[in-house]
């Protein structure tokens, strides 16, 4: 009886490993997901806070209001503070950002207590590990990245 022993724990060695190869492709795809979809949404924090920080600009002063450029140089600089990009990826550009009043865009000459302003800030998000795996389960085709859209309006003071 004692002779069996050693046998049986023998045995059981090629079990685990082979349970360790079946699980770990799945814990992984988990960890990964994880942390790919957590730096989605706090970019998506990041943008929907810098839209808030022009339209906050834009509305503040009563006697001069501050240039499209001035406000949209302040949703660039909060962008490239604090997004993660791990990639050279896509800047924040002028063109990413849009004001407006009432539909029209924002002139500051013309912009007036009670108006409100929108800044939209577009950034195209890209995946970093998700795309392949996706690719590889047959799942969507996620490697062009999706865009992020953020609003923020802000009545004139």
């Amino acid at each position: 009886m004692l002779h069996s022993l050693p046998h049986k724990l023998r045995s059981t060695r090629g079990a685990s490993m082979v349970e360790f190869a079946i699980i770990l492709p799945i814990f992984l795809i988990l960890v990964f997901g994880m942390i790919e979809f957590s730096i989605l949404f706090y970019d998506k924090a990041v943008i929907t806070n810098a839209s808030r920080e022009g339209a906050r600009l834009g509305t503040m002063y009563r006697e001069m209001r501050p240039p499209i450029q001035e406000i949209r140089d302040r949703v660039k600089s909060y962008c490239q503070t604090y997004l993660i990009t791990f990639q050279s990826g896509h800047v924040i550009g002028d063109s990413d950002i849009a004001l407006t009043v009432n539909g029209a865009p924002y002139d500051p000459a013309t912009f007036k207590d009670g108006d409100v302003l929108n800044v939209e800030v577009r950034y195209p998000y890209t995946f970093l590990v998700f795309p392949n795996i996706a690719a590889i389960l047959g799942g969507a085709d996620w490697r062009s990245g999706i865009n992020l859209v953020a609003n923020s309006q802000m009545r004139g003071e």
